[in-house]
């Protein structure tokens, strides 16, 4: 029983990453993994919250699908 939970929770879990890049833009997808992150991970303090771990901008990229297409252009 506990394998077929773990495993539901991680299909669930790639089917809303799935959507996510499809239907949202980059800084969506992005702020919806931090929370992803936060809620996982996170201890509160001082009226936020501390995540133990460090990602770096291309890893951050590589969670979310970002590119730099995703990157709002400035007219000329």
């Amino acid at each position: 029983m506990a394998l077929t939970v773990i495993v539901s929770d991680r299909l669930r879990s790639a089917n809303r990453r799935r959507l996510d890049f499809r239907g949202y833009p980059a800084k969506v997808r992005l702020a919806r993994l931090l929370v992803e992150v936060a809620t996982a991970y996170g201890r509160p303090q001082d009226g936020g919250v501390v995540v133990g771990c460090r990602l770096a901008q291309p890893e951050m990229a590589a969670l979310t699908g970002g590119r730099r297409d995703d990157r709002p252009q400035v007219p000329a």
